[in-house]
């Protein structure tokens, strides 16, 4: 499992960065921080074969490319889907085995190599 140190290194910068977020500077820089914590959680729960959970965590991305898109923040609704998303997705992080996360970030390293992520510029209509 992650140490405590392994974890506040991997989820400091992007709590803080949705902490900013949410104080209404919508930076690039943080809003792809904020995506990055999605991409990690959606490729691990698609790596243990969880599509529910998966699913879950894709919502809470939705709302963060909306943003991207929009330079918004989103209605009260979509905002509390994201940061439940969020802090699920921190949880999740914590509880894994330092190989998973490792499985987990070279899916999402070969996804952007094949071009199959969407960009920070807001997924393709």
């Amino acid at each position: 499992m992650l140490t405590p140190a392994d974890h506040n290194r991997l989820m400091i910068l992007p709590r803080m960065h949705l902490n900013l977020v949410l104080g209404g500077a919508l930076e690039g820089e943080y809003l792809a921080t904020i995506a990055g914590v999605f991409n990690i959680v959606i490729a691990l729960a698609h790596i243990q074969g969880k599509p529910q959970r998966q699913a879950f965590f894709e919502k809470g991305q939705s709302v963060v490319f909306e943003m991207i898109k929009s330079r918004t923040l989103p209605d009260e609704g979509s905002l509390s889907v994201m940061l439940e998303s969020f802090n699920s997705a921190d949880h999740y992080i914590g509880i894994q085995q330092t190989v998973h996360i490792h499985r987990a970030l070279s899916l999402v390293d070969k996804t952007i190599a094949r071009g199959e992520a969407i960009s920070l510029n807001g997924p393709s209509d």
